[in-house]
C-alpha cells in the first residue's frame, strides 16, 4: 500500500488448463510491475501464478515498449544470482501534489516509480480571486519541472487545500483565517485540468497528510488510524484498514466547530495558529508569547490560561474522534505540531480520564511541513497508475502510448512567489 488508500493486490493465479494468452500475462505483469517497485521477475511470477518464462518474455515486450525499465539489483538470502528490480519507466512521466495553503504553498513531484523528483516551496498569493489562482498554480508547474525534468509529461496533479472540498463541487475555497468556505464561480479543478492538459483533482490537507503517513508505516500498519491537523484550521482523517473514509456530505472530520468552554465557541478559537496569535497579541506578548508557549517555561499567567485552553482543546477533539471510532493511533500534524509536542503528555493523562483505552497519540512522522504535499502526490500517483493501468490492459493489442514529450498549458509563464523571502 503506496499511499494509504486500498489498492487491490495482484494475487491473481493462472488456474485453467488452457495456457494465458499473451495479453493477459502482459497484464498481470504490468500490473505486478507498478503495485510494488521493484519487483523482479521472480517476485511477478510468484504474485500471478504465471511461469518464469513467461513473465521474462513479457517484461522482454514491456522493456522494450518502454513501460518498464530495470532498477537496482535486489539482493536475495540463500543461494542463487541476485535479481534485478522492475520499475515504471522514466518516460511514462510524473504526478505533482500541492500543498496549497493560506500563507506558504508546497508541492512535491514523483515518478511513476514513486521515488521524489524535486520539491518547491513558496509564498501562497493573497489574492482571492479563482482566475489569479489558476494563472499563479500554472506557473508553479514549470517552476518545479525546471530544465532538468521538462521532458517528463505530468500524468495527474493533486491539489490539497486546509478546507473541505469535494468532488461536485471542485472549486477553489478561500482559506483566509474565519472565511467561510464557499466555492469561486470559476472551477478550478476543471480549468486546470483544460488548461494543463492532464488531470487536476482536489484534496482535504489533512486527508492527503494522512496518507503520507500511512505510507510512511512499517507493516503491519493499524487497521484504523486518525490524523488531526491543527493549523489555520482543525480538521481530521479517518483511514480504516488503509481506506479512507468518505461520508456523502463530506463531513468527516469537520472537527473545528465542536463546541468548547461555557459560552460554546468553536474549538478552534482555542487551537488555530491566528487565534491563539490573536490572543497574544490581546494581552501584548506577540512578540515574545509563541516562545514561551513552546517552551513550557512561563512566569506569566496569561500565557498559562492560553496554554491550558489549549491542551482543553485539544483533550475535546482528540476525545470525540477517539471515542467516534477507537482508532489504533491518532497522529497530529500541522504547524502547531511544536506546542502539540510540548503538551502531549498532558493530554495524554486528561483522555485516560474520559476513554476506556487511549490510542497511541504521536506526532507527525514529517517534520518538514511537506506532508500534505507528499500525500497528495501519492494520491496523484495512484490515479495516474491505475489511468496507465487501464490503457495497457484496455488497448487493442495491449499497446499504450508512451508520452515522450511534455504537455504544453496554455497557462503563461508568471513570475512565482518570492521564495527567498
Amino acid at each position: 500500500m503506496s499511499s494509504g488508500v486500498r489498492e487491490d493486490a495482484v494475487t491473481s493465479t493462472v488456474t485453467d488448463d488452457r495456457a494465458p494468452t499473451r495479453d493477459t500475462v502482459r497484464s498481470l505483469v504490468v500490473k505486478a510491475a507498478f503495485t510494488s517497485p521493484p519487483a523482479t521477475r521472480g517476485e511477478i511470477a510468484m504474485r500471478t501464478g504465471v511461469s518464469i518464462p513467461s513473465v521474462s518474455r513479457a517484461v522482454k515486450d514491456l522493456l522494450a515498449e518502454g513501460l518498464l525499465e530495470e532498477g537496482p539489483v535486489v539482493a536475495r538470502r540463500g543461494a542463487g544470482r541476485r535479481s534485478q528490480g522492475l520499475l515504471p519507466a522514466r518516460a511514462l512521466g510524473c504526478v505533482i501534489g500541492v500543498d496549497f495553503g493560506p500563507a506558504m504553498t508546497r508541492a512535491v513531484c514523483r515518478d511513476m516509480a514513486g521515488r521524489i523528483l524535486t520539491t518547491w516551496e513558496g509564498e501562497t498569493p493573497e489574492s482571492g480571486e479563482a482566475e489569479a489562482h489558476v494563472r499563479w498554480i500554472g506557473s508553479v508547474v514549470p517552476q518545479m519541472l525546471g530544465s532538468g525534468l521538462m521532458d517528463l509529461p505530468v500524468r495527474h496533479l493533486v491539489l490539497s487545500f486546509p478546507s473541505r472540498v469535494t468532488e461536485r463541487r471542485a472549486g477553489l475555497f478561500d482559506v483566509r483565517d474565519g472565511a467561510r468556505p464557499q466555492p469561486q464561480p470559476i472551477m478550478v479543478a476543471d480549468e486546470l485540468t483544460r488548461r494543463f492538459g492532464f488531470p487536476v483533482t482536489f484534496e482535504n490537507e489533512s486527508v492527503a497528510a494522512l496518507v503520507a503517513e500511512l505510507d510512511a508505516m512499517p507493516e503491519p500498519r493499524p487497521y484504523c488510524a486518525v490524523l488531526i491537523s491543527v493549523s489555520q484550521r482543525v480538521t481530521a482523517a479517518i483511514a480504516l484498514g488503509g481506506v479512507i473514509m468518505r461520508g456523502e456530505r463530506q463531513a468527516a472530520g469537520m472537527i473545528g466547530g465542536l463546541p468548547f468552554g461555557g459560552s460554546g465557541e468553536p474549538v478552534s478559537t482555542a487551537l488555530t495558529m491566528p487565534a491563539i496569535a490573536r490572543e497574544l497579541d490581546r494581552i501584548g506578548l506577540a512578540m515574545t508569547g509563541w516562545n514561551e508557549l513552546i517552551s513550557g517555561d512561563s512566569s506569566s499567567e496569561r500565557i498559562d490560561r492560553i496554554r491550558e485552553r489549549f491542551i482543553a482543546g485539544l483533550t475535546l477533539v482528540t476525545a470525540a474522534v477517539a471515542g467516534s471510532v477507537d482508532p489504533d493511533v491518532v497522529i497530529y500534524d500541522g504547524r502547531v505540531l511544536p506546542l502539540v509536542h510540548q503538551v502531549l503528555d498532558d493530554v495524554r493523562t486528561r483522555l485516560d480520564g474520559v476513554l476506556p483505552v487511549v490510542p497511541e497519540l504521536r506526532l507527525s512522522r514529517d517534520s518538514s511541513l511537506f506532508s500534505s504535499a507528499n500525500g497528495a502526490a501519492l494520491l496523484a500517483l495512484d490515479a495516474a497508475k491505475r489511468s496507465l493501468l487501464d490503457a495497457v490492459v484496455g488497448a487493442p493489442g495491449g499497446q499504450v502510448r508512451v508520452l515522450s514529450k511534455p504537455n504544453a498549458p496554455e497557462v503563461p509563464d508568471l513570475p512565482g512567489p518570492d521564495t527567498d523571502r
